[in-house]
């Protein structure tokens, strides 16, 4: 997921919080606030959410003979894009692109 957020006199509160959090390396205790201001941040901004499908394919064939060992293999990966959504500042509706 990419979230964008413009710096306006409205997101100014949050993306500075965000910003404190993680300059300052938060421990357990200040997780929650720092989910909060993620969850404030995506609201605040457009965002893009990229469902992909991953196919893994892996082959190995090997032969062991008194000299040595050979073994060969494969691997493959494909990934497809299924679907794509977007989000436009301050509206929590994803849309299917």
């Amino acid at each position: 997921m990419k979230i964008d957020i413009d710096y306006t006199p409205e997101n100014k509160a949050v993306i500075h919080s965000y910003m404190r959090n993680v300059a300052q390396g938060n421990t357990a205790g200040a997780a929650a606030d720092a989910a909060a201001d993620a969850a404030k941040l995506y609201d605040a901004g457009s965002a893009t959410v990229q469902v992909n499908s991953v196919v893994k394919a892996e082959s190995e064939a090997g032969i062991d003979l008194k000299a040595g060992e050979v073994k060969v293999s494969t691997e493959n990966q494909t990934t497809t894009n299924v679907s794509t959504y977007y989000k436009v500042p301050n509206d929590g509706k994803l849309e299917q692109l």
